[in-house]
């Protein structure tokens, strides 16, 4: 029979609560026989117990390695020591960058007209302009999401942008000379180099990858053809050939495809019916409105050609600082309603000036019902931050800044019986020209006015 031995003071077995044992005394100790199997533990130091499958199973902490390599570590990868011939099938003549532009004086707009106004109706020419006027939409109103389509392009297969703009001046300028005309550019273009150089558009770019990480190349995204008019000796023409749209920000030609509910909110804005209808089949074939506007930044001449969904009630129209500005519509959710005063207000007020741009509407929708509409003007926007209107004419300023560098870069004798290109690569933009046979061949499908002597030149006199 197996005995354990416990030792306990003499008074302890005295306790009431203590069960009654037989005990034998030894000393000031009692031996107290507990039962015939063996369990538990020394009361003393008690030990924990474990099954030979446990204790066999059981992971042994690690060594720590003994660090032998005290220098740098060797580069695993880099684009450095990637593809090194990746621009090996165009020419780069400059590139810039948007901190070399944070030095150049502030600029703002000036001798502001208009000098040409056109509507374009789906499938059809030029007609007279017909905007409509801005409608306040009443609020409780359910709006229905439609199908959101990107901003046409200036320079595309079988569309020409020097051609587009020769033609509608001729046809809607009433005499207007471009022979003193610097610049000559589409308001999306110019918004997108305005994104450049407040860097909403390289931060965009980076967070899309795009741009040069661990293994991977930067993206070349061409984005605004540089070309001439034969009625502005003097003039650069520059339209856009890929749209920056930061939600669809792709360096492929990805489908937009985003259903929003500006376009429901545009439609009342300008007394039109909401739509209807299945989800997909939720197109709406308007018209579209454009005007050509003159006016100068700095010393730059520049004619910009901008769209316009609706402009100033007649009743407004004589408060504001110029006759006939446009109104910009869109909606946002409740919970972005007050992202407009955020750090992007400098840039948007920079682009109602660009635009002539009189009053933001933005609907605030709840679920799909309009609970708010939010109506500013240019002076609203002063009163609210008043430092905005100089923190624009800063960044109008550098945009003045990179044109007349791309301008001084297309006047070289290098440039000028060339094919350029404004060119977005790891955030720079870059003056660029292919020399490729593939390159070139391509873009015979894309013919210019500007560059019928350059095409004759390469690809010899047409038949």
């Amino acid at each position: 029979m197996a005995l354990r031995w416990q030792l306990h003071p003499a008074g302890f077995a005295d306790h009431p609560s203590a069960p009654h044992r037989p005990t034998a005394q030894t000393g000031g100790f009692r031996l107290q026989i507990l039962s015939s199997c063996f369990v538990g533990s020394v009361a003393l130091g008690r030990q924990l117990h474990m099954s030979k499958a446990a204790r066999a199973t059981r992971q042994k902490p690690k060594k720590k390695r003994m660090k032998t390599h005290y220098g740098p570590k060797k580069l695993k990868s880099g684009y450095w020591q990637q593809d090194v011939d990746i621009d090996d099938d165009i020419d780069i003549f400059e590139w810039f960058n948007a901190e070399e532009l944070r030095e150049d004086p502030p600029v703002t707009v000036k001798d502001l007209t208009e000098v040409a106004k056109f509507t374009v109706y789906p499938e059809s020419e030029p007609q007279a302009y017909d905007a409509p006027e801005y409608r306040p939409a009443p609020l409780k109103l359910q709006l229905a999401k439609g199908l959101k389509n990107p901003p046409p392009l200036d320079q595309c297969l079988g569309r020409s942008f020097t051609a587009d703009i020769q033609s509608q001046m001729g046809e809607f300028g009433s005499g207007f000379s471009m022979e003193k005309v610097d610049i000559i550019i589409s308001f999306q273009a110019l918004t997108t180099l305005l994104g450049f150089v407040d860097g909403t558009m390289t931060e965009d770019m980076r967070a899309k990858g795009l741009h040069t990480h661990k293994g991977t190349e930067p993206e070349r995204i061409d984005l605004f053809r540089v070309g001439r008019l034969p009625d502005a000796p003097n003039a650069i023409s520059i339209g856009t050939v890929w749209n920056w749209v930061p939600e669809n920000a792709q360096a492929g030609s990805a489908n937009f495809n985003k259903r929003s509910y500006d376009v429901n909110f545009q439609q009342i804005a300008t007394g039109r019916e909401t739509i209807g209808g299945p989800p997909s089949i939720r197109e709406v074939d308007d018209p579209s409105h454009y005007r050509i506007l003159s006016y100068t930044l700095g010393d730059l001449n520049v004619l910009v050609r901008t769209p316009v969904a609706c402009t100033m009630p007649t009743i407004d129209d004589s408060c504001m600082p110029n006759s006939g500005m446009a109104v910009e519509c869109s909606t946002a959710n409740e919970r972005d309603a007050g992202d407009l005063w955020g750090q992007n207000l400098a840039s948007k007020f920079a682009e109602m000036r660009l635009g002539n741009v009189g009053m933001l509407v933005r609907g605030i929708v709840d679920k799909g019902s309009l609970i708010d509409v939010q109506e500013l003007t240019q002076d609203d926007l002063k009163l609210d931050r008043a430092s905005v209107e100089e923190e624009a004419d800063s960044l109008t300023g550098r945009v003045a800044g990179l044109l007349k560098r791309v301008k001084d870069v297309a006047e070289c004798p290098g440039c000028v019986d060339r094919i350029l290109y404004l060119q977005y690569c790891d955030g720079e933009m870059r003056v660029i020209s292919p020399w490729s046979d593939e390159e070139l061949a391509e873009l015979e499908n894309f013919r210019d006015v500007t560059d019928k002597e350059v095409e004759e030149l390469v690809f010899g006199p047409e038949p």
